[in-house]
């Protein structure tokens, strides 16, 4: 499903009046999370109902979110299944998604998801340090470059995607680069891809598994490409969109003098799935064996702001990458809060052709004293 290219003014006073998303009402649940009334659908849904259109339960509500992310009769959705489905059934080769799903810990459960889980953070923490140390060095750079003098900029590429692709890079062992198309092979957790951009991200994985058995022991490979693959997009668009939603909402404020805050406020993430193993009764709502509930993560968003760690998740498939991520939302905004500049945010624009992540591929800005 394709959206229309989103370009929203955000030179106004409040954040989440002036959501840079797509949509002005909330009668298309595939994309409630771009929508400009996400906020009044969030609080005046009821806590758990179905969706004719996503064929699936919705939960808006933090406590059903926490219960369900807790509950061992809730299981993740086998995306790797989902694959040999589409590759059985269309006869088409997407067989380097299937190995991702063969290997990240994020689509099963039990003793490999332990095993996988052990595995990608056994690596995380023992490249976690330098990596943050080369995110560091890099911000200095960038953000006196783009932020720490009067003009224009565009934060995507010259700010944010040079941070994450260094950042992946120093945990992975793989370097990332910028797609034209804004194709991400992040994009391969999204159920509502067309056949076309799945093809182009298995190629892209492809290549990304090549370049790392160039570089590492070939056993180590799928871990670095799984790294990759889960860190990039989503720690990126949650920069961005945190870094935006502080800045529209201090507006005509130095940066030397926002509040930014130890957590994200925004995340890239809006929203989860688990699936009811059994039958089960939530409230006054029977769920059989085998629905799928999409939690709005999202919703967190308009929540206190300690409460916002809850974007990473809860119970076992609690986020692995959150210490990195809120680490170095700590780091770039120690280093922004040196700048007595004032910055406003002139336009911001989503992927098209996202119905999963919101990830920013433009943001334009305006930096001038004050």
């Amino acid at each position: 499903m394709a959206t229309n290219p989103v370009s929203i003014n955000l030179n106004a006073r409040s954040f989440v009046e002036h959501l840079p998303f797509s949509l002005a009402m909330t009668d298309n649940h595939a994309l409630i999370h771009r929508s400009l009334d996400k906020q009044a659908f969030y609080f005046n849904s009821k806590p758990l109902f179905w969706s004719d259109e996503l064929h699936c339960w919705i939960t808006c509500d933090p406590a059903t979110i926490e219960l369900i992310q807790k509950s061992a009769l809730f299981r993740v959705v086998d995306h790797s299944g989902e694959t040999e489905k589409i590759m059985s059934r269309l006869h088409i080769d997407l067989s380097h998604i299937a190995r991702v799903f063969q290997n990240v810990p994020v689509n099963v459960e039990g003793d490999e998801h332990v095993l996988r889980r052990r595995q990608m953070a056994h690596t995380l923490a023992a490249r976690t340090g330098e990596s943050l140390a080369r995110f560091e060095r890099l911000a200095r750079e960038l953000c006196a470059r783009y932020l720490g003098r009067s003009g224009s900029s565009e934060l995507v590429s010259d700010l944010f995607e040079p941070l994450v692709i260094e950042l992946a890079h120093a945990i992975s062992g793989i370097e990332l680069t910028h797609h034209p198309e804004f194709v991400s092979p992040t994009q391969v957790f999204d159920k509502a891809l067309g056949l076309n951009r799945r093809k182009l991200i298995n190629q892209q994985i492809g290549a990304l598994r090549r370049q790392a058995c160039d570089n590492m022991p070939e056993d180590q490979a799928d871990t670095a490409v799984a790294l990759a693959i889960l860190g990039s997009d989503t720690i990126m668009g949650s920069l961005a969109l945190s870094f935006a939603e502080r800045i529209s909402s201090c507006p005509d404020t130095r940066m030397c003098d926002i509040e930014w805050g130890e957590r994200l406020t925004r995340t890239a993430v809006p929203f989860i799935e688990r699936k009811a193993a059994e039958p089960i009764r939530l409230g006054d709502v029977d769920i059989a064996g085998g629905d799928v509930v999409r939690l709005f993560m999202d919703r967190y968003a308009f929540e206190r702001r300690d409460m916002r760690d809850a974007f990473f998740g809860v119970g076992r498939h609690a986020c692995i990458g959150r210490a990195v991520a809120q680490h170095a939302w700590r780091i770039l905004t120690a280093i922004l809060a040196n700048f007595p500049l004032v910055v406003s945010i002139d336009t911001l624009k989503l992927r098209e052709a996202d119905c999963m992540f919101l990830f920013p591929r433009e943001i334009k800005v305006t930096i001038h004293g004050q």
